[in-house]
């Protein structure tokens, strides 16, 4: 696959033009050709998708430093009506951030900037900063209060408002966007999951933890299960609550 595919021109953004509504795509994100086909591969979560000719012409529109207005003009020049190109653009664009696929560069901007707000967490050998820009630390607080601790971190996990959205970074590599409403569990998802990638020995389980005299219970299973409902019974039946 390697062979039979050609790398498209790479691009980094760019200090010439106009930067607003422009996009960057994910570092772990590359759109290259596949027998002479566009496709976008996501290296992170090893997924690869074909882009149609109106999505092509969109996601090149997007990375280039006339951003919407080149996406939105080339549509045009495919005989879309001005108001219906702008209304895709908008749409992909959307549906792009929220899969992790690309960020606008005035949010990638906003990461040289100091945070309004900082944490600091500590799980067992692994510290790490959470930076908020645009926004307080208090989704942090829900999800990972506890976590909180001193310590020299190595890596960090930034949030950024923008436009209504919020957009998770790793290490400066853009990973989703989200709905306020879904950042606290997307949130503790990307903690999560920076955890396990640094992790090196030992077993992970995801589940609930109960504990009573007579002995300790942990309820493991996939998403939607009912490790939760069924941790809730169990502690109004007198077990101690002790993790989810």
């Amino acid at each position: 696959a390697q062979d039979a595919r050609e790398r498209s021109p790479s691009r980094g953004p760019s200090s010439q033009g106009s930067m607003d509504g422009s996009f960057s795509a994910a570092a772990h994100v590359e759109r290259l050709f596949v027998g002479g086909r566009p496709v976008v591969y996501d290296e992170l979560r090893h997924q690869l998708f074909e882009l149609n000719e109106t999505a092509d012409v969109i996601w090149q529109g997007l990375t280039s430093d006339a951003g919407e207005a080149a996406a939105a003009a080339g549509l045009s020049a495919l005989g879309v009506e001005p108001a219906e190109a702008r209304s895709y653009v908008r749409e992909a664009s959307h549906c792009w951030m929220t899969a992790g696929y690309m960020a606008p560069l005035s949010a990638i901007q906003a990461l040289a900037r100091d945070p309004d707000d900082l944490r600091r967490l500590v799980i067992d050998e692994v510290a790490m900063e959470v930076a908020f820009h645009g926004l307080s630390a208090a989704t942090c607080d829900l999800v990972a209060g506890i976590l909180s601790g001193p310590g020299t971190a190595s890596d960090r996990i930034a949030v950024v408002a923008h436009q209504g959205l919020f957009l998770l970074f790793v290490n400066g590599d853009f990973r989703c966007a989200c709905r306020e409403d879904h950042l606290a569990p997307q949130l503790k998802a990307t903690i999560t999951a920076h955890y396990m990638s640094r992790f090196g020995q030992g077993f992970l389980a995801h589940g609930a933890m109960l504990f009573r005299e007579t002995g300790n219970l942990i309820l493991s299973g996939c998403p939607g299960a009912g490790k939760s409902t069924l941790a809730l019974a169990l502690s109004a039946a007198g077990w101690a609550f002790g993790a989810d």
